[in-house]
């Protein structure tokens, strides 16, 4: 597969797109990409053997289908409208289709395939670290908040339960690794908002 005509069809069906409020144009074409990318890498940490054009397809065009809910229907719907002619055959096609049709589904053991779980990991990855605080940040300025606002939603008791449970979905120890070295990048940039916040 071309990977990088793979991408150029994906830059040009997302990246005006707007479909998220609070989120900068082109937002599901920068976090596919981001996808793409970390679910390779994990691929090639944990010296896996996945099918890297596959998690290259579906990790740009996991989150295709944004705003037309539900999105993993339509992002699927996207990929085998468009990404028929640059697959390299009928299986693999299929493949990616599936990827992005359940990389939202982590309650049945039955779906899961290595590639899947890679692109999985990296999804719930891209939410952490710089990115999360990238999202918090511009969201807030859109909806009018304030840092203090940001700073004690970050820290509320939902949004520590929310950051559990998304460490918990993680299937490879490599991924929980990299959580927890994004979230205490998060921490410490939340710790200096409110500590200058405070006067500190």
């Amino acid at each position: 597969m071309d990977r990088d005509a793979v991408y150029n069809l994906a830059k040009q069906l997302m990246e005006r797109s707007c479909a998220q409020p609070g989120r900068e144009r082109g937002y599901i074409l920068h976090h596919g990409l981001r996808v793409a990318r970390e679910a390779i890498d994990l691929n090639r940490c944990l010296k896996l053997r996945a099918d890297e054009d596959l998690l290259w397809a579906a990790g740009l065009f996991h989150d295709s289908g944004k705003g037309l809910e539900p999105h993993w229907i339509s992002s699927k719907a996207l990929v085998l409208e468009h990404l028929a002619p640059l697959a390299d055959s009928e299986e693999a096609l299929d493949r990616i289709a599936y990827l992005v049709r359940y990389h939202a589904k982590r309650s049945d053991p039955a779906l899961l395939t290595t590639e899947l779980k890679l692109l999985q990991d990296a999804d719930i990855l891209d939410h952490r670290g710089c990115m999360q605080i990238w999202l918090a940040v511009g969201g807030a300025v859109s909806d009018g908040r304030d840092p203090e606002q940001i700073a004690a939603e970050w820290d509320g008791q939902q949004r520590r339960q929310r950051r559990a449970q998304f460490r918990d979905m993680l299937h490879f120890d490599e991924s929980k690794r990299r959580f927890d070295e994004r979230l205490a990048r998060e921490t410490a940039f939340y710790n200096a908002v409110k500590a200058e916040i405070s006067g500190q």
